[in-house]
């Protein structure tokens, strides 16, 4: 039989009002009253009817972060879903995992299904790729208020400083007497941080003075060792190179080995992840991604939309961490590596 307010208030001898303004946190009651009354409801195994306490609140107290169930989008760095968790905790929130396709939540009443289903007063949406238009516009009808991840909207998403990091990697190799600095990309993705870094790069480059050196292409993970080899093909080869991610800077660590190159003496190399990856032994000099810093700056707009009922607010730029690693050193014999001028890699396609 379920324990009610009422049979904790006949035996602690209060009303039932006092006992439940107690047991929601409130309550003008002395210390040893408080004490009772919580240590009565343990003993007799209540548990709070979440239901009739989210109609008196006007609220269920619980979130859910909707994971999109496609390419690119199924995983959420442990590190992201933490800040969310631990952010909403602190303000007496739960999260609840959702994850779904793009084709299942464009379909009608879905995204208020969720909602209804699991009771929630908002939602963060993963977006580790383009959101649908078609998604986003359903979004904006939906009762409750929904912030996006790592998504390129003016509006209600939280996103990393992409192109600040590509920025920092490459003033921090000029910082160390570097001229010829290549950019390499082989991913070929869609996802706007691919853009936004490369043009970070070339803005850095271009504020020194120097002319941008951009490899491009969509290389299948198999074959980018062999891509990587252009690089050092020609006798002007470049002294420094910052990678798109880890997965093109390891078939570029692994090439320049096996031409000779001794990294980071003769060649630095400088990627972007969320934590210092590991190549032939050595930690890789990365920009760290904000993992944790975009989960609590998400967290926090939504808090800030569900207190404003739903009202939009300007989308949240979270900048990336540090360089770390090991990777980076001034070049070598700089006085033997040329002029500043490159041409023997493709520039960027678009």
């Amino acid at each position: 039989m379920r324990v009610t307010l009422r049979d904790i208030a006949e035996r602690t001898s209060l009303s039932r009002v006092t006992v439940c303004q107690i047991l929601g946190g409130g309550g003008n009651v002395m210390p040893e009253t408080r004490k009772r009354v919580i240590e009565t409801a343990r003993e007799l195994g209540y548990t709070p009817n979440s239901a009739a306490r989210a109609m008196r609140k006007g609220r269920f107290d619980t979130v859910g972060l909707l994971l999109r169930d496609e390419a690119y989008n199924i995983e959420l760095p442990a590190q992201t879903i933490g800040g969310i968790a631990s952010t909403l905790e602190k303000k007496g929130l739960k999260t609840i995992l959702v994850k779904a396709s793009n084709e299942s939540l464009l379909k009608a009443n879905s995204l208020p299904g969720i909602s209804v289903k699991f009771m929630l007063d908002g939602a963060i949406v993963s977006c580790w790729g383009v959101i649908p238009d078609e998604l986003r516009k359903l979004a904006e009808t939906l009762e409750y208020p929904v912030c996006w991840v790592n998504s390129d909207i003016p509006h209600n998403a939280v996103r990393p400083d992409d192109h600040g990091a590509g920025r920092m990697a490459a003033e921090h190799l000029i910082g160390l007497g570097h001229r010829r600095i290549a950019y390499v990309d082989f991913s070929g993705s869609q996802h706007f941080s691919t853009d936004d870094r490369c043009r970070g790069y070339s803005d850095g480059m271009i504020a020194a003075g120097l002319e941008p050196w951009v490899f491009r292409r969509r290389i299948p993970s198999e074959q980018r060792f062999d891509g990587a080899a252009e690089l050092f093909a020609s006798g002007e080869r470049p002294s420094a190179v910052v990678t798109y991610c880890t997965y093109d800077a390891m078939p570029v660590i692994f090439r320049a080995s096996q031409s000779g190159l001794r990294v980071p003496r003769d060649l630095s190399v400088v990627t972007i992840d969320g934590r210092i990856p590991v190549a032939m032994g050595i930690p890789i000099s990365a920009v760290i991604f904000p993992e944790r810093e975009l989960g609590v700056a998400a967290a926090e707009m939504l808090l800030a939309r569900i207190e404003a009922r739903g009202r939009a607010f300007p989308s949240v730029t979270v900048p990336f961490k540090e360089i770390a690693g090991k990777t980076c050193g001034p070049p070598a014999q700089a006085g033997s590596l040329g002029g500043s001028s490159v041409s023997s890699l493709p520039q960027a396609r678009r």
